[in-house]
């Protein structure tokens, strides 16, 4: 007994060519019952069968493969993910290790944000920007303000004629005179203090901020909490960049920043060729224990004096190093200076030559060119 092609409207339609029907078709099918279980249809010869079905098993025929690939792929990104987390603790490197670790953080709190929280997080650091430019022109104006009041006030005032030519008070105009010369030293103070109080007001500002949030958080709000995550992580100084990012991808959202799992496997790659170069050469690495010669069980020196007398070539860690150089002439007179009494014999005076006039005056000019004289 087979199942009929004309009058089964499940398989109505069915060959090779067009083996599955569509999900659109399959529920104008069934759109005049809700939730069925049995459909009963007539087979060639005659036979009355019931077809027992679930809906949700139908719909999801066509995407079973797609989910089981899709599954597969996922899992297998997953175990790359895993691998390359294990080659960076393998690398032994902690300033990239640190790196990794905040930018992850960073990542996994930025995927969390929605479009008010992006919003609301761009006008806090807003706020901290405005907060250092009133510092850095805070400090620009104090700087050439209070040196001025303090004379005024010290040589008692004089009013507006203070600063004409024939004013009420000379003693004030003239100190003000005396310090218009200092007029450079005053610009190079106000460079200072625009820079300070900048510094000094953001942070007073950031800090006032995080201060709210975290006074929030007793509301249970998860925006609220994912804000001050950010804030947490950054800083005050970095206001310019953070309010800028934030207020761009709370418009564009594709435009946050990339997953760094995803883009630690070249680092990776380029710092296992780089280390792999330096074992090779026989240089120890100097970024972590990853060495040719980890527990010093070579003699360089040694090494190096055989490769010498083979080659007649002087290296010094590995390096050549060239005839002309200091490092190769001051090597080979250590190597043939002899080392005998001699020496001392050569450098005494002789009693004559403490006689000799030619002698004395060189010796007198020689101690007055001195540096300290």
């Amino acid at each position: 007994m087979g199942l009929p092609t004309d009058n089964n409207p499940l398989f109505k339609k069915d060959n090779q060519s067009n083996v599955q029907n569509s999900i659109d078709e399959r529920e104008k099918l069934f759109a005049d019952k809700r939730d069925p279980t049995t459909h009963k249809f007539i087979t060639n010869d005659g036979t009355e069968m019931t077809l027992k079905y679930n809906m949700n098993d139908i719909n999801s025929y066509n995407t079973f493969a797609n989910r089981q690939g899709s599954q597969n792929s996922e899992n297998k990104e997953m175990m790359n993910l895993i691998d390359d987390e294990k080659r960076l603790q393998n690398l032994n490197n902690p300033w990239l290790t640190e790196a990794y670790d905040i930018a992850k953080k960073f990542y996994e709190a930025d995927s969390k944000l929605d479009y008010q929280d992006r919003m609301h997080l761009s006008s806090i650091y807003a706020k901290i920007r405005d907060g250092q430019m009133k510092g850095m022109y805070g400090g620009i104006l104090g700087t050439f303000t209070l040196p001025y009041l303090w004379i005024y006030h010290k040589n008692g005032g004089g009013g507006w004629s203070a600063f004409t030519k024939n004013g009420s008070n000379p003693a004030t105009r003239l100190a003000f005179l005396n310090l218009n010369k200092k007029l450079p030293r005053l610009l190079v103070f106000s460079a200072f203090a625009m820079i300070i109080g900048g510094n000094l007001n953001g942070v007073r500002v950031y800090r006032q901020q995080v201060q709210k949030l975290e006074n929030n958080l007793s509301r249970g709000n998860e925006g609220v909490y994912n804000q001050y995550q950010i804030l947490q992580m950054t800083q005050a100084l970095e206001s310019y960049k953070w309010e800028h990012y934030f207020r761009i991808t709370s418009i564009d959202p594709t435009r946050r920043l990339r997953d760094p799992r995803e883009s630690i496997a070249p680092v990776l790659n380029k710092g296992e060729q780089h280390t792999k170069k330096k074992m090779d050469s026989g240089e120890p690495f100097k970024g972590g224990v990853m060495e040719k010669n980890v527990f010093n069980t070579i003699d360089v020196e040694k090494s190096e004096q055989e490769l010498y007398e083979q080659t007649g070539q002087r290296q010094v860690n590995g390096v050549p190093v060239s005839p002309y150089s200091r490092r190769y002439k001051k090597q080979v007179e250590d190597e043939y200076t002899p080392q005998s009494n001699t020496d001392t014999a050569n450098n005494m005076i002789d009693d004559a030559d403490k006689e000799d006039p030619f002698f004395q005056k060189k010796k007198e000019s020689k101690e007055k060119n001195g540096w300290w004289n």
